[in-house]
């Protein structure tokens, strides 16, 4: 076990120590049996770098991490807090297609996840609109000299009332 400095004082209060310590190892939380993150990705490479940061954050054993696309997946679990990061058109696609992409997430969400709250991270004000959801949280955030902003919903099934 490791020592501190304090420890060699004349006032340390050996016994004392050893109580405080093991009340803290009695508060520490057991890792859950199931996990409590899932996270998914179409492209295995960001499935693989999802799995190498897992693990190297020391957070893999919580996490469930797997290939798969986000319009077809079903919700992990009856409620939780999703985050996506889906393309806006600026590095990876065309603007047409991913604006085509936003309405089919939206509903997608609606349909599988009603009762999650999501965070949607995007670079394109317009974007956001097409999703089917109004943004209770618009965040401003900079993904390097990318304005985006960091949208939260409250998912809920059906369409959206003008």
């Amino acid at each position: 076990t490791r020592t501190f400095g304090f420890q060699k004082l004349a006032w340390f209060d050996g016994p004392a120590w050893q109580r405080l310590k093991q009340r803290a190892r009695d508060r520490v939380k057991a890792a859950p049996s199931s996990p409590s993150v899932f996270a998914s990705d179409r492209l295995s490479a960001a499935v693989a770098k999802t799995r190498a940061n897992a693990a190297l954050a020391q957070v893999d054993a919580f996490m469930a991490i797997e290939q798969a696309d986000a319009l077809e997946r079903p919700a992990p679990a009856p409620s939780g807090v999703l985050i996506a990061n889906p393309p806006y058109g600026i590095r990876l696609d065309d603007k047409a297609r991913v604006a085509a992409m936003y309405p089919k997430l939206g509903d997608a969400l609606k349909a599988r996840y009603a009762g999650w709250t999501a965070w949607l991270f995007s670079g394109d004000t317009d974007l956001p609109k097409k999703f089917g959801l109004k943004a209770d949280k618009r965040i401003p955030l900079w993904n390097g000299a990318i304005e985006c902003r960091l949208y939260c919903y409250r998912v809920v099934s059906g369409k959206l009332e003008p």
